[in-house]
């Protein structure tokens, strides 16, 4: 079957796909070297991109790799978190369709896990709203294409606080 994809409301623009992909997703991992072997071998590119400190004075490190030109297509680390997913990122082609899923949210009163912010490493504003199966959801816009050097952040640019607890994002990124 052929037929163009319609989503459920009207959009300003659409959805970033392509070359890009659907978007990315963050897994949690028992065995990162594993983890990080078996995506090589499957040729994904890449390794950790942030090193975040954690409230128990150990740092986190978040390894990130990617298939195509989208700065990563699976993130992944070993984090205390119940589920093996902890969210999907959907990227916007126009703000203002990120403004209105956001405030779609807060009307609907769906929790938000993750305030609006930048990322340090894709430069993505974007934040994480919780789906009805307790992941995330990030929808997002303006997404940086992947760098081939290798470099790591210790936070975001600005926002992404904490709004919402239990959910697996409950560290500090800015």
């Amino acid at each position: 079957m052929n037929n163009p994809f319609h989503p459920g409301r009207p959009l300003h623009g659409k959805f970033v796909t392509g070359d890009q992909g659907l978007g990315h997703c963050i897994v949690r991992q028992t065995d990162v070297e594993a983890a990080h072997k078996f995506y090589s071998l499957l040729g994904l590119r890449g390794d950790v991109e942030y090193r975040i400190p954690l409230p128990n004075g150990m740092t986190g490190e978040l390894t990130f790799m990617h298939c195509n030109g989208r700065d990563h297509s699976i993130g992944f680390g070993a984090m205390p978190a119940e589920k093996r997913l902890n969210h999907v990122m959907l990227e916007y082609t126009d703000i203002e369709d990120l403004g209105y899923t956001h405030q779609q949210f807060i009307k609907n009163e769906i929790d938000i896990a993750l305030q609006l912010g930048i990322h340090a490493n894709d430069k993505a504003l974007t934040f994480y709203g919780a789906t009805p199966s307790g992941w995330l959801i990030e929808p997002g816009w303006r997404g940086a294409k992947a760098i081939d050097e290798a470099e790591y952040y210790v936070g975001d640019i600005f926002g992404h606080g904490i709004e919402t607890t239990g959910y697996g994002m409950d560290v500090k990124l800015s």
